[in-house]
């Protein structure tokens, strides 16, 4: 991992979050200027203050507000943040002390259920903490971090923390030195969406433990790898959360702390998420981002909605693979290790297929779904699993995809096979769904992004505009499924003497994701797997009598499509908060 050259200084808080129901203060730094704040999602209040070059967010949380990942922006002076984070939790927040517990002999003392605000100052740290179990209970024990949540803060803010439970009793060798103790292990490693050259990983330590005996214990906080350029310094703050599990026994589920955002955008798109539930109507929702041609009559009605056929058991063998049309979405549960779910269907010669996958309860890496799609002869002829190209052109990896598009070279009947990645996992929650249709050629996702070098992108989510200088906007397209029309850009609710200009300008060809930049070196089926992009880009322009603006203007942009003539409906894609100053 690493930070792209380049990149602007990085926003973060310090602590990162509070106990709803009361008032906390956190640190914010890496922005100009700030007088207000404007939280995304209900239940918060807050005022800004400035003190030694930062601004310090004094945050009331209502009791009842949600527990969760909040986000906010900051403004003031012509100037407006991009989003940052507020993890709220229910448990009482401890803050760590300032005296020294690097060593499990000064361990900070904890009372549990409790929330530890904590902070690795470098990169070597260690932070103990010291509990006491009085009677049989079962514990969890979580690190939560900022680390990955929003664009402008994947590569730091303690990306990778490490937990270790000791009993402090010691062993029959040493009685003085602690024991590591054998936790039930529920960590995840996320592999976040290419914004740079590299893997972006997000570890989330998550352990149990059942104590059957009374005594002292203790807790370790401390970076996974020595990193100083990503896991040290005053951002990498973090949560230590030790609650009750409040289960029973081993067969029912710990509920970790969710690990998303609460304010979710409305303007977001999201066609290649795993865990986005494909509804009857999906097919009407493509269509509403592209231009649907009329039939023999000169309508243009919306298809019908989508059947949805549930697997038969057994349907473990190809022969016992039952007949299904398309479009139609099929559903079913990889319920036990090595299941698999078999269907069969009808092609003709020269006719393409979309096949779209969704695991609505369980995402990757817990439940992989792989689709692969057989002749009658028991030929293989595609698989949802990807061979990309990325690095730095001769690094090779794999992914499974959402969606797969094949164009069938002969007519006949063919095999649908569903199940997990490997052989060793299912659930009674692996659900599954998956779609087969026409091709529908239309927008995908519409955003602006800055860019650096290696092939970095990030998600840009605000802008501020100083008077006659012109604030330059690239932004990116995706086209799916072979929409070979145009895209024209509208901005709604400018502010006052705000024009939005598009230019002209020798745009270079892009990747079809961030970080793969390469691929054009070998021979890749990138129209089966992968959207297209294309890059347009636009000046803000505030004329001269331009009035500064006093808190966050909401542009709404849009993209129409313009296909074979005709022109689609608008379709809202980005919500950007755009501040003017006098600068």
């Amino acid at each position: 991992m690493f930070v792209p050259a380049g990149v602007k200084a990085q926003y973060y808080t310090k602590p990162i979050g509070g106990q709803r129901g009361t008032t906390f203060e956190i640190r914010y730094d890496g922005f100009g200027s700030a007088e207000k704040v404007e939280y995304q999602t209900p239940g918060l209040t807050g005022s800004v203050s400035s003190l030694d070059g930062g601004y310090f967010l004094e945050t009331t949380a209502s009791a009842d507000a949600p527990i969760g990942v909040h986000t906010a922006r900051l403004y003031g002076k012509g100037q407006v943040s991009m989003l940052i984070t507020l993890q709220i939790v229910a448990e009482t927040v401890i803050p760590e002390t300032s005296d020294p517990h690097q060593n499990p002999s000064e361990a900070q003392p904890i009372t549990w259920p409790c929330v530890v605000q904590g902070r690795i100052n470098e990169h070597s740290e260690r932070d103990f903490y010291v509990f006491e179990v009085r009677e049989p209970v079962e514990l969890m024990f979580e690190v939560i971090t900022a680390a990955g949540l929003l664009t402008n803060n994947t590569t730091r803010r303690l990306p990778e923390p490490d937990l270790v439970i000791y009993n402090s009793s010691g062993s029959w060798f040493d009685p003085r030195r602690p024991v590591r103790m054998e936790c039930n292990d529920e960590s995840e490693l996320i592999f976040l969406p290419y914004e740079v050259q590299g893997p972006i990983k997000n570890y989330l330590p998550r352990l149990s433990y059942r104590f059957t005996e009374p005594g002292l214990f203790l807790a370790e906080v401390k970076p996974r790898q020595a990193q100083p350029s990503v896991t040290g310094g005053n951002d990498s703050s973090y949560m230590l959360r030790i609650v009750p599990t409040g289960r029973k026994d081993e067969t029912e589920t710990i509920n970790w702390t969710p690990r998303e955002l609460l304010y979710q955008d409305p303007t977001a798109w999201n066609e290649r998420d795993f865990t986005s539930k494909i509804e009857k109507d999906w097919l009407d929702t493509l269509w509403s981002r592209s231009v649907k041609p009329a039939d023999g009559n000169g309508n243009t009605n919306p298809p019908n909605p989508l059947d949805v056929i549930r697997e038969e058991e057994p349907n473990s063998e190809r022969d016992q693979a039952i007949m299904v049309k398309s479009p139609v979405i099929l559903e079913g549960t990889i319920d036990r290790p090595d299941d698999v779910d078999w269907f069969r269907f009808h092609a003709t010669a020269g006719q393409t297929l979309v096949f779209e996958v969704r695991t609505p309860n369980i995402p990757a890496p817990h439940f992989s779904p792989q689709l692969t799609v057989y002749d009658t002869g028991g030929n293989e002829v595609f698989q949802n699993f990807f061979r990309f190209l990325g690095g730095d052109g001769d690094d090779w990896g794999k992914s499974l995809e959402p969606k797969t598009v094949h164009t069938f070279e002969t007519e006949g009947e063919y095999f649908l096979k569903v199940r997990d990645l490997t052989t060793r996992r299912g659930d009674p929650e692996f659900d599954w769904q998956v779609l087969i249709r026409p091709k529908i050629p239309h927008v995908g996702r519409v955003e602006v992004r800055e860019f650096y070098g290696g092939g970095s992108e990030y998600v840009q989510t605000s802008f501020n505009v100083a008077i006659g200088t012109p604030r330059v906007l690239k932004i990116v397209a995706e086209v799916e499924e072979a929409f070979e029309g145009d895209i024209a850009l509208q901005f709604d609710n400018l502010p006052e003497g705000v024009t939005a200009i598009p230019v002209v300008s020798d745009e270079p060809d892009l990747a079809t994701e961030a970080g793969q930049v390469y691929e054009d070196r070998a021979p890749l089926d990138l129209e089966i797997y992968r959207p297209f992009r294309k890059l347009e880009t636009i000046h803000l322009v505030a004329a001269s009598d331009s009035r500064t603006t006093q808190k966050p203007v909401k542009v709404m942009m849009k993209a129409v499509p313009i296909l074979a003539g005709k022109i689609g409906n608008p379709i809202a894609v980005q919500e950007l908060p755009v501040m003017v100053n006098g600068k």
